[in-house]
């Protein structure tokens, strides 16, 4: 067992003004204290390997995660799963210490963010709608199919109100979203997942499947199907899915269409 003196203890700085101590650095793991002072935060991120968690040894900490808020007080902690943006703020009147444990370790793992995540409103269907045609034709698909599918491609507000939907937006430009329909059924359910090609491969779907499927485990769904565009079944895959079939499309008779399951764990 190694002893660890306080004189080994690698101090670095990071966001603004914040600064910590590392304790442990391994491959598999890192220990970290760290320390924000009053009335500053850390920029909202996320890691594509690490899991975290954030326990506050003194003040009050406002983490933002899956664009929900939570308040912890001295003594409490929060598990952040890989891909899921989240930032840490000061919301207290001393300087807040947490003590952050990743495995396996952050370092080189975080990518910074300028969206914010949160649901989506009646009042963004123009922009959701706009932005599925954009993210669909990026595939090179004929324009004859556009057109046959624009009905398929318009969010309502019966949409988002039949649905769990979460979206990406930067600076009040919406740059991806995912819209699932929030029933529990062995059928296909509708929804949609579309991101701004300027955003793909970024892990933005990654996200947003983060904070979807935190909502619909506490509707208490446990998984459901999708029909989806085959450009997007490695995403899917990555994510956990399972193609079960195909089926003919109902719009463009000769295009088969995979048909995969998603399974939460509840």
């Amino acid at each position: 067992m190694k002893k660890l003196a306080k004189k080994n203890v690698e101090s670095y700085k990071w966001g603004n003004n914040c600064d910590g101590w590392k304790y442990v650095d391994r491959k598999d793991l890192s220990f970290i204290l760290e320390r924000i002072p009053v009335n500053c935060f850390e920029s909202a991120h996320f890691h594509k390997n690490a899991m975290q968690f954030f326990f506050v040894q003194k003040g009050q900490a406002k983490i933002l995660a899956n664009h929900k808020e939570y308040i912890l007080n001295p003594q409490e902690g929060l598990e952040i799963e890989n891909y899921t943006v989240h930032s840490v703020h000061n919301c207290g009147e001393e300087d807040l210490e947490i003590i952050l444990i990743s495995t396996p370790k952050a370092h080189g793992d975080r990518i910074n963010v300028s969206y914010t995540l949160r649901n989506a409103k009646v009042d963004d269907c123009a922009q959701l709608t706009e932005l599925a045609s954009i993210s669909k034709a990026y595939w090179g698909y004929p324009n004859e199919w556009l057109e046959l599918w624009k009905k398929d491609l318009f969010i309502t507000a019966k949409t988002l109100k039949d649905s769990v939907s979460v979206l990406a937006e930067q600076n009040g430009v919406i740059i991806g979203f995912w819209c699932r329909e929030a029933i529990q059924t062995e059928k296909v359910t509708g929804g949609s997942l579309f991101i701004h090609p300027k955003y793909m491969g970024q892990g933005l779907a990654k996200n947003l499947w983060r904070a979807l499927s935190l909502e619909l485990k506490e509707k208490k769904i446990s998984s459901f199907l999708i029909e989806a565009d085959p450009n997007a079944v490695p995403f899917y895959l990555s994510i956990g899915a399972v193609q079960v079939g195909e089926e003919y499309s109902k719009v463009i008779k000769e295009r088969k269409i995979p048909i995969l399951k998603l399974n939460l764990e509840l």
